[in-house]
């Protein structure tokens, strides 16, 4: 009787051969010419396994610099090179603005100005609070060093406005120019307004940028053509979480299939930052059309935005002076912000943790809240609201918890200037 149970197709050609082409025709199972054909055909098996792991499993790991790229480049293309961080004025990240709220023609006469392209932009090397946040290692740390930026294309400043928002790029290249935390951006060397000896004119970045990425490493990429192997298929859900999460910036893909009917899928990136830029989509929905089968259709979205906005009143130990009280109010609201900022996509929040990472920010803070039994004053939430003109719909929150959908993710809102305030 058959020994190895199962009838392949090599096994089929190879029994067919022999009955075509020899007398022998006794092909029974349990025959010894039958028995023999399988012998053959389960080493054969073990070779094919064998040829077809010998690159993933012996040649890739011992691979290095031009042999490496050989053979990564037909499978997921060449290593990602150095890339600059960047942002456009469409994204509204990089802002100028007034210090006192007042129009631009204020500031100079009555007239608008033009800042030119090329002016320098930084963030100072003696910042007084720490920036690493979670999610960010100590690459992109900002502490000890000045980061400069400069503009890409000249900011025009209309006589009737309070902002503007700039096209820039880092000076300093892959994670160097990185800004991992909003508000770094403190500087710029723009004089051309004639109330600049007061520096009126402030500039500062509304979110975080981290789209700046080193040169990949020998064993980043040697993964990615590993992860390529294993789902080289395409038009799968591994094909099209791969092709998304190996761009920079990228941590994880949420696969929304069969919106508005079969063949129609949405993929949610949820980003290192907790804004998605129109770069970064960009990029991922180039990713999908390489993958993605014909008669179906992907798009790159970003997650559903909830913004939070609250204020709160810190009691303090003892009687502090004025400046022990500001440092642990900048001290709590770096906090607040590192943890809002660390949620991914579909994480909830909770009032209480978020007090608890407030008072853990500065041994000072004895209570956060007006009394011991509220943890914060007000706080609001914001939704997408596209029939409002600020594109943003303001609720206040009445529980004690947030809950994300699997494809919301929470953040600081973007469009306050100050949406975290402690008193």
């Amino acid at each position: 009787m058959s020994t190895f149970g199962r009838t392949s197709s090599a096994l089929l050609r190879m029994i067919k051969a022999l009955t075509d082409r020899t007398s022998i025709n006794q092909m029974v199972v349990g025959s010894k010419s039958r028995y023999l054909l399988e012998i053959f055909d389960n080493e054969l098996r073990i070779i094919s396994n064998f040829v077809t792991e010998l690159p993933r499993k012996v040649i890739l790991p011992t691979s290095t610099g031009k042999i490496l790229e050989q053979i990564g480049t037909p499978i997921i293309g060449s290593p990602f090179p150095s890339r600059q961080a960047e942002v456009s004025a469409s994204d509204r990240i990089i802002q100028f603005s007034t210090r006192t709220g007042v129009t631009f023609g204020e500031l100079n006469s009555g007239n608008s100005f033009t800042i030119p392209s090329g002016t320098q932009l930084w963030a100072p090397s003696d910042l007084s609070v720490s920036s690493s946040i979670a999610g960010i290692d100590e690459a992109d740390n900002v502490q000890n060093r000045t980061i400069n930026w400069s503009l890409t294309s000249s900011v025009f400043c209309p006589a009737d406005s309070t902002g503007a928002f700039a096209s820039a790029k880092a000076l300093s290249p892959g994670r160097l120019g990185n800004l991992p935390l909003p508000g770094l951006l403190v500087g710029h060397g723009f004089t051309g307004y004639r109330d600049y000896l007061s520096n009126s004119l402030t500039v500062t970045n509304l979110k975080p940028i981290i789209s700046g990425a080193n040169e990949e490493s020998e064993t980043g990429y040697k993964y990615r053509i590993s992860k390529a192997w294993t789902t080289s298929e395409a038009a799968n859900d591994s094909a099209v979480s791969l092709a998304v999460t190996a761009l920079p910036g990228v941590s994880n893909a949420i696969i929304n299939r069969w919106v508005d009917g079969p063949g129609r899928f949405d993929v949610f990136l949820d980003s290192i930052s907790p804004i998605v830029s129109d770069s970064l989509l960009d990029e991922a929905q180039t990713g999908i059309n390489r993958v993605q089968a014909v008669g179906c259709m992907g798009y790159s979205r970003r997650p559903f935005e909830i913004g939070l906005e609250l204020e709160s009143l810190l009691r303090f130990y003892g009687t502090p002076t004025d400046e022990e009280k500001n440092q642990a109010r900048v001290n709590a609201l770096v906090a607040v912000s590192r943890y809002v900022t660390s949620l991914g996509i579909g994480s909830s929040l909770f009032l209480a943790n978020l007090a608890s990472v407030a008072k853990s920010s500065d041994s000072l803070i004895r209570f956060v809240g007006s009394d011991s039994s509220t943890y914060f004053d007000s706080v609001y939430v914001y939704y997408p609201a596209r029939l409002e003109s600020t594109g943003r719909r303001r609720e206040k929150l009445l529980s004690g918890s947030l809950i994300a959908s699997p494809t919301s993710r929470i953040i600081i809102e973007t469009s306050l200037a100050n949406p975290i305030r402690f008193q």
